[in-house]
């Protein structure tokens, strides 16, 4: 059994053992090269990935932050212009209560006419009592229905009409 190279090398088998080595070997090389190419990048995908996750947590907490501020100046906006409104509205209310001074003034002027007329036409208190007891029931009348809605509109002083109306109405249901 001599085996010597020259037989070996012309030996087809052989020749194809060595080229499949050969393409077995590179393959290996290229696919070790690739691998630590792409953990290189996968690696450096990563770091990228981590870097833009901590710059989102970032942006978002100052964001949440902002926007609490935000509702708490707008609660307190809400909490001072509830507590005005409140206000205004005690004071309106106040308002409506406290008569002008006009209206006290003119009530001092009628209660001093009504003190002269007493004095100067000794009959005038009965038929003055009288008239007040008319004009009474006839508002109590009139603030009944449609017709305070027509004089909340219209002041009846200024509309002698209605009033002289409403007091022959009134004579005509007494008779």
């Amino acid at each position: 059994m001599d085996i010597s190279w020259k037989s070996i090398l012309s030996n087809h088998f052989v020749w194809g053992l060595v080229v499949g080595l050969l393409i077995w070997l590179f393959t290996v090389i290229r696919f070790y090269f690739t691998y630590r190419n792409m953990r290189k990048g996968k690696d450096s995908t990563i770091n990228t990935l981590k870097n833009e996750k901590h710059k989102l947590k970032q942006h978002l907490q100052i964001q949440l932050e902002i926007e609490s501020e935000s509702k708490e100046r707008q609660k307190k906006n809400f909490e001072k212009i509830k507590e005005a409104n409140e206000n205004l509205r005690t004071s309106v209310q106040t308002l409506r209560q406290k008569p002008r001074r006009e209206e006290i003034i003119l009530l001092q002027i009628y209660d001093r006419a009504i003190h002269i007329m007493q004095e100067k036409a000794p009959g005038f208190a009965p038929t003055w009592e009288n008239t007040l007891k008319e004009a009474k029931t006839e508002i109590d009348k009139a603030n009944r229905g449609v017709v305070p809605f027509i004089r909340r509109i219209i002041h009846p002083s200024s509309t002698p009409l209605i009033v002289s109306e409403n007091r022959k109405r009134l004579e005509s249901n007494e008779s």
